[in-house]
């Protein structure tokens, strides 16, 4: 539980700040959101886990696959939000700064 907090502010609340306040940067899909939502989310209930796990003084090895399937679901929405972002600027025409 140490690192609950971190997650949803540095990996949720940071990256929609930029792109809200950011009029460059096109808005991703819903399937874009969802899977970066489902990582966060993954990444999140993981840290609990284990923060419980070690308060009741054993552990599991699903905590690590939940983890690790958040980190790739949170990769895999960053990757295709990348492809929208290239396609999106070849489209209409802008450059990549």
């Amino acid at each position: 539980m140490t690192f609950l907090c971190l997650f949803p502010l540095l990996l949720g609340a940071v990256p929609n700040m930029m792109l809200l306040l950011s009029s460059f940067l096109p808005r991703p899909f819903r399937a874009v959101v969802n899977l970066y939502g489902t990582g966060l989310a993954a990444m999140t209930l993981s840290s609990a886990m284990r923060g419980i796990f070690e308060i009741a003084g054993t552990g599991s090895d699903l905590q690590a696959v939940l983890m690790i399937a958040g980190i790739i679901f949170l990769i895999t929405g960053v990757l295709v939000y990348i492809l929208q972002s290239v396609l999106h600027n070849k489209r209409t025409g802008q450059s990549a700064a």
